[in-house]
């Protein structure tokens, strides 16, 4: 699945009706966990006879800039999902396609925008979930966490309130 623009696309329409559906619940069910994993993809490119315009390409949306124009088939796709606790569905809210698994330092960019994103339609982060990719892994030391006994450190400032990790 390819969705060009994502964020772009997302905060026109899902934000603004995440915000809608939030703005009724109490606090506890405003409070939810960021999910995200990368998967693989069988390659494969087909042609939007509506829009003329190629699906199964890498695209990173305008997140991520790449030095050149991709032409690569995708193999990878790069999953964010929100789970809002005491609900039972987790909202897929972007997806972005790649030929390569997304950079470590890249990932975490794209961490702090979902959280800002999700902050600022009413949603409180409270953890972030990933399994243990190297990706992931350098994600995580970008945010400046560590699982070092000497120098653990199990979370991040928050980038929409400092006051909450």
């Amino acid at each position: 699945m390819c969705m060009s623009k994502n964020w772009l696309w997302l905060r026109s329409d899902f934000f603004k009706l995440l915000k809608k559906k939030l703005l009724n619940k109490n606090k506890f069910r405003r409070k939810g966990i960021l999910l995200l994993d990368e998967i693989n993809l069988r390659e494969s490119i087909t042609v939007n006879s509506r829009t003329l315009t190629y699906t199964g390409l890498e695209d990173y949306g305008e997140e991520i800039k790449s030095k050149q124009k991709s032409n690569l088939k995708a193999n990878n796709a790069l999953v964010f999902m929100w789970q809002i606790f005491g609900e039972n569905v987790a909202q897929p809210i972007a997806v972005f396609t790649s030929h390569v698994p997304v950079k470590g330092v890249d990932l975490a960019k794209l961490v702090i925008k979902a959280t800002l994103l999700i902050e600022d339609s009413g949603g409180e982060v409270i953890g972030l979930t990933s399994d243990g990719a190297s990706t992931n892994r350098t994600m995580w030391s970008s945010l400046g966490i560590s699982a070092k006994k000497s120098d653990f450190k199990n979370y991040f400032e928050n980038p929409y309130d400092p006051s909450r990790n």
